[in-house]
């Protein structure tokens, strides 16, 4: 039997307040979207809980703490 991973999952999470405005805190101090810093959120819980190791985390750290950058301004005509 192969691996069987057939791609990513979108877990749904109900925030409740003060969860809510601290990942929204998240986002702007670190100028990230939203699927960054919910994935940031997770390796930094993983790895907090001992299932992922320091490697694997240095990089998913590395990876998800990367600021949204400005698209390049188009014309508009």
């Amino acid at each position: 039997m192969g691996d069987s991973f057939q791609g990513h999952t979108a877990p749904r999470l109900f925030l409740d307040k003060t969860f809510y405005k601290a990942f929204i805190r998240l986002q702007a101090d670190k100028s990230l979207g939203q699927s960054f810093a919910g994935l940031l959120i997770y390796t930094e819980g993983l790895h907090a809980l001992g299932y992922i190791t320091t490697v694997e985390y240095e990089a998913h750290v590395r990876r998800y703490s990367q600021p949204l950058c400005d698209a390049p301004k188009l014309p508009t005509t």
